[in-house]
């Protein structure tokens, strides 16, 4: 990988960062519980850094 590009993957990550941060910060100031903002901040980051990948989460055990 050329240096250049390595640099803008860089930046790209550490905006989604921020955003993330944004994302739970935001979250928590309008009253969300912690483990909820902490999963919409993580829903977040794996859809911007894995955007093919869908996420299913069945807690209820049905199908």
């Amino acid at each position: 990988m050329s240096q250049a590009l390595i640099e803008k993957r860089g930046a790209a990550v550490v905006a989604l960062a921020r955003i993330a941060g944004v994302v739970y910060t935001e979250a928590i100031a309008a009253g969300v519980p912690h483990v909820l903002a902490q999963e919409m901040a993580t829903d977040y980051w794996a859809k911007e850094m894995h955007p093919e990948v869908a996420v299913i989460d069945d807690q209820d055990g049905d199908e």
